[in-house]
């Protein structure tokens, strides 16, 4: 399982819906309260490609993911 440090980097790859080639990603996670936020706080680097990001959106907020307010 993934244990939450105060920052981690953890590089991979992720799958989209849709799409056949696993795409080349990065999570970046800094745990509160030492972040931007104060709170936990992850990031996702991936491919910038406007159609593949709002796919990865979707596909997130299909599996339960919230969006910032």
């Amino acid at each position: 399982g993934f244990t939450p440090t105060a920052r981690r980097v953890v590089p991979g790859s992720l799958r989209l819906s849709g799409v056949h080639s696993p795409l080349p990603a990065t999570l970046y996670f800094f745990a509160g309260p030492r972040s931007y936020t104060g709170q936990d706080l992850a990031e996702l680097h991936t491919i910038g490609s406007p159609p593949l990001v709002e796919r990865l959106v979707a596909d997130l907020l299909n599996a339960g993911a919230r969006s910032a307010q």
